[in-house]
């Protein structure tokens, strides 16, 4: 009895190994330079939006008792979406560019910084809010 064994690749353009990676970068060091360069600045808007809106909405909801059993659910659900799905969604709409990349990574993130913002924020205990009121300056009192 034989066995055969069947050895699968993946193409280099498609998932490269880091000394492909490595030697792109040194014998195209400028236009290695430059997309690293794109990419890092398409995430650091990305999270920087995600966190944004991700706190904000997060804080609010978890102060607002009704908006927090509404939205819980929701983004629970969000979180458990498959955003693959997504990406030809929005690069038809936005094309190939930054601007869908963006939009990518803010869906991505958002989601999970506000649940978790709003669950901490009703975790705190009501003890906190009143110390926090009673040393707040006089102006800032309720």
């Amino acid at each position: 009895m034989t066995t055969t064994t069947q050895r699968w690749t993946t193409s280099p353009l498609i998932f490269s190994s880091p000394s492909l990676v490595l030697r792109a970068g040194w014998t195209d060091g400028r236009a290695f330079a430059d997309a690293f360069r794109t990419t890092v600045f398409e995430t650091l808007v990305a999270m920087a939006i995600a966190w944004s809106v991700g706190v904000a909405f997060g804080a609010l909801a978890g102060s607002v008792r009704m908006l927090a059993r509404v939205s819980t659910p929701l983004l629970a659900a969000m979180i458990a979406l498959p955003f693959v799905i997504i990406c030809p969604v929005l690069t038809a709409w936005f094309r190939i560019g930054s601007e869908s990349k963006i939009i990518f990574g803010v869906l991505l993130g958002v989601f999970p910084i506000a649940l978790n913002t709003m669950i901490g924020v009703q975790a705190i205990e009501p003890g906190y809010f009143i110390m926090a009121r009673s040393s707040a300056p006089a102006g800032c009192r309720r």
